[in-house]
């Protein structure tokens, strides 16, 4: 094991005792520590990544789903819409 001194040369950006940090890294990465473990990438890795993420998928699906039992309650009768909102929306 190498037991060379080194600097910290990261700049804290957000810190909370017990949840993580979010640090930039001198070479201009991004870094996030959460529970002893740290990513780092460059700030277009991290928005890309944030742009392809299958959660954004899941939510856009959720929406729609949501806006299509909207649709179908609307072409309901009043009484049932009134049960349809109640347990569906």
């Amino acid at each position: 094991m190498d037991n060379q001194a080194c600097v910290n040369t990261d700049k804290t950006l957000w810190q909370k005792e017990g949840i993580g940090r979010i640090f930039i890294t001198e070479q201009d990465g991004l870094g996030i520590e959460v529970g002893g473990r740290v990513f780092v990438k460059p700030i277009k890795d991290w928005h890309n990544f944030s742009l392809c993420n299958p959660i954004n998928e899941i939510f856009k699906d959720i929406r729609l789903i949501r806006s299509t039992a909207q649709a179908l309650v609307d072409t309901c009768d009043e009484t049932t819409k009134k049960i349809l909102k109640k347990e569906l929306l």
